[in-house]
């Protein structure tokens, strides 16, 4: 068995891809937790964010388009979900991990 190629490349777009990934949930879960302040009945919107990031457990391509598009731009929990695991397994390109960074 030979050693793994990329492994440093790969290590480093992986911790890249799950800091990104976790400040796109934590500022998430922070806008809901603000709105608080607004709105009266928040609990029902956490229960729906709750089932958005129990979808993002899956990978993205399993989704059809519409879903894949809303799981990705509206509710970005794919993008912070399916990144660092394609970060850890090779499959990540340098403009994904660019787009999911900015």
């Amino acid at each position: 068995m030979g050693r793994p190629r990329g492994g440093g490349a790969h290590t480093l777009s992986f911790a890249g891809a799950l800091l990104a990934g976790g400040v796109i949930v934590y500022s998430f879960w922070m806008i809901l937790a603000t709105s608080a302040f607004w709105l009266v009945r928040v609990e029902n919107i956490l229960m729906i964010f709750q089932s958005m990031y129990e979808a993002g457990r899956w990978p993205v391509s399993i989704y059809p388009g519409w879903l894949r598009f809303a799981l990705t731009f509206l509710v970005p929990v794919a993008l912070a979900v399916t990144v660092p695991a394609q970060a850890l397994t090779g499959r990540l390109s340098w403009q994904t991990l660019a787009g999911a960074s900015a």
